[in-house]
């Protein structure tokens, strides 16, 4: 095929990848998690001997989890000002709007079961170091079967995050961050046309292998029956001059779409 070249995005994940091995990431990771789930003599001799495993590890992460979620947690929104502001209509029109901010996300808070996202990340953060759950906006998608779009919550685990300098905690002043997961190569190609990708780039879009870096011994079991062939896509966030957050989706060699 022509012009089969690696896609930037692409180059950036494999740098990334070389640090998190460098640091060991990935093997603490999986080790993590066989330990959590019991599969605790993995590589050691017992010489023929029996293998008894009483999981102490998952009952403490278990109890440490249950402890922090046990705590209510919600937005609400304050308009900070306030006190400062003359009473007149304007400014009871400006605090009703604030108060109808914090019903509207309350609302989209149960809707979007974000105890369960937060549990999820919590785990995460257990096994892993790190619990990150991102947010985009699907114009595609339906709030409640009527309303076209809605916002939708992903958990991620910490192996699949790159951000531009691995060593600056301040996320915002990234120059990039890239999230890296699985999906069906005929669904990549059905998105990549639906954004009016030219057809030069949705032939570029193939199955690749799994490879270890991805959490869990688990991830690199795939169902490798015909239709159902998967690659690694990679959505990179950066921030345009006017300082709105830009993302594009990568395979290995095509770039997907891109949208503000």
């Amino acid at each position: 095929m022509k012009n089969k070249n690696l896609t930037v995005a692409w180059q950036q994940y494999e740098y990334g990848k070389d640090y998190k091995r460098a640091a060991g990431i990935f093997k603490r990771v999986d080790e993590n998690e066989r330990f959590y789930r019991g599969d605790q003599w993995r590589g050691a001799n017992a010489g023929g001997l029996p293998t008894p495993v009483f999981n102490v590890i998952r009952r403490i992460v278990d109890y440490l989890v249950s402890s922090v979620m046990s705590y209510d947690i919600s937005v609400k929104y304050e308009d900070v000002s306030a006190p400062c502001l003359p009473a007149s209509v304007a400014t009871q029109k400006r605090l009703e709007a604030v108060e109808n901010l914090s019903l509207v996300i309350k609302t989209m808070w149960n809707e979007y079961d974000m105890d369960s996202v937060l549990r999820r990340a919590v785990y995460d953060a257990a096994l892993s170091g790190d619990g990150i759950f991102y947010c985009y906006f699907d114009p595609h998608g339906t709030q409640d079967g009527v309303h076209k779009g809605k916002i939708v919550t992903r958990c991620i685990d910490s192996v699949n995050f790159f951000a531009a300098d691995m060593n600056d905690l301040d996320i915002e002043s990234q120059q990039y961050i890239i999230i890296s997961a699985r999906e069906s190569v005929e669904k990549l190609k059905r998105e990549a046309k639906l954004f009016g990708t030219p057809q030069s780039e949705i032939e570029k879009i193939e199955m690749d292998e799994v490879g270890s870096e991805f959490a869990g011994d688990l991830s690199s079991l795939e169902n490798l029956s015909v239709g159902s062939e998967k690659a690694t896509v990679l959505t990179k966030f950066t921030k345009n001059e006017d300082g709105f957050v830009v993302f594009e989706k990568f395979t290995k060699y095509a770039r997907i779409c891109s949208a503000t």
